[in-house]
């Protein structure tokens, strides 16, 4: 699988119809490489990460995002790298699921 690098990455996206940013910070509180704000709608990843580790890194907190947005209770941190590792390791072992899903999604629209 190829990874994105940081300028594939768009500014935002939308979960739920709301809008949120991504920013790239040399520093992050904790001496964390990803920080998901809810107030803002902000995700925010460490510079300087590989296009895997960024990857990962933006699927986690995109993981956070959607359990804010969907107010899905009980999800522990534990669970949300479990999902992480879950979907990063799905695509990395199947490189062209994504396209495909994209694909057959553009058919019905």
């Amino acid at each position: 699988m190829r990874f994105p690098s940081r300028a594939e990455y768009k500014d935002y996206y939308f979960i739920k119809g709301k809008e949120w940013r991504i920013e790239f910070c040399k520093f992050i509180s904790k001496g964390d490489i990803g920080e998901c704000d809810e107030h803002d709608r902000v995700i925010r990843i460490k510079t300087g990460l590989d296009k895997q580790e960024l990857f990962s890194t933006f699927v986690h907190e995109f993981l956070h995002a959607v359990v804010f947005e969907y107010k899905i209770k009980g999800i522990t941190h534990k669970a949300i790298y479990t999902f992480e590792r879950a979907l990063v390791n799905f695509l990395i072992d199947n490189p062209t699921a994504l396209r495909h899903f994209l694909q057959s999604l553009q058919l019905k629209l």
